[in-house]
């Protein structure tokens, strides 16, 4: 794989963090950044870019140290602080975002059948306790009865270039659905969207089919009545019409908007290495193109996104 210059991203990022208005965007009041202080937006951003390992303020010594600027002699944690205050976390989402367009752009990397790969799966997380997150996340029981911060993530990660397109942490009570139609907003119409049980809702295929995104979807055999049925067939690939909706899944659409119509996916079986049968249901529809053959392999990518989980 050739990989883009480490210089060009940088000057892309750095040119972006000078940028006024990028400034104004991510600060939380006109006032915030407009004096003249010790530590600005720009050198903020830098300082908390460069990831704290040591003491706050030795980091912050050595920071100012680096910029060799005589005019200033030192940063307080409080200065450092105060200046945090004032920057929203957004700042790091944008930044974060221009990197993979750049990894993307003018950069040769691994595709199948000309999609991008991208697992998506979602996570409890347990937070630090903090009566602040407790209130700002939610929380949950543990064995003590004691409640601790409780987060729900759900991460978009590029599976054959091991890249983490998006990720996202919400409410610890936000459903995975949710989450992952703002994954769809990260994604272009050249990736294949794979997932595991879970999310095989009527109303969420079809929400891809009208985004024109492909994807391949792990089905439960009582999701509907023609994957029950393909189950227990003899056929490897079988492309269905779904004509109707669940109350539950018509609402849901309703909700977003969105007036339903008719559309086919298609079914394809395959057998895992223990014997299992498992339905995967797919916007794939070309069966000469995209054999059913492949969709073993095709599935059995998508355990990188977990393992991800423990990078």
């Amino acid at each position: 794989m050739i990989k883009k210059e480490n210089k060009s991203i940088i000057k892309k990022i750095r040119a972006e963090i000078i940028n006024k208005n990028f400034m104004k965007r991510h600060r939380f009041s006109d006032k915030d950044f407009s004096r003249k202080r010790k530590l600005p937006f720009t050198r903020l951003i830098l300082f908390m870019l460069n990831l704290v390992r040591q003491t706050l303020q030795k980091e912050l010594t050595q920071f100012i140290n680096m910029l060799s600027n005589k005019k200033v002699r030192n940063i307080t944690k409080s200065a450092f602080c105060q200046s945090r205050m004032k920057l929203k976390h957004t700042a790091f989402i944008e930044l974060n975002d221009i990197l993979i367009d750049e990894y993307y752009t003018d950069n040769e990397f691994n595709l199948w059948k000309g999609f991008r790969l991208l697992g998506v799966d979602g996570s409890k997380l347990q937070l630090p306790t903090s009566k602040e997150l407790i209130e700002t996340f939610g929380g949950a029981k543990n064995n003590s009865k004691m409640i601790v911060p409780m987060a729900q993530a759900s991460t978009c990660y590029d599976l054959l270039n091991e890249i983490m397109v998006d990720s996202v942490i919400e409410k610890y009570e936000s459903g995975e659905y949710n989450i992952a139609i703002q994954h769809l907003e990260k994604s272009k119409e050249n990736d294949l969207l794979i997932y595991d049980r879970g999310y095989e809702a009527i109303w969420f295929l079809y929400y891809h089919i009208i985004k024109k995104r492909n994807f391949v979807i792990r089905m439960t055999k009582g999701s509907i009545n023609d994957v029950r049925s393909f189950f227990e067939s003899a056929e490897e690939s079988n492309i269905i019409e779904i004509k109707s909706l669940h109350e539950n899944s018509a609402k849901q659409l309703k909700s977003l908007g969105i007036e339903f119509e008719s559309f086919k996916i298609r079914l394809v079986k395959i057998i895992l290495d223990n014997g299992e049968i498992e339905v995967l249901a797919t916007s794939l529809l070309d069966e000469e193109k995209y054999p059913s053959r492949e969709f073993k392999w095709l599935y059995s990518k998508r355990w990188g996104v977990e393992e991800n989980y423990d990078h």
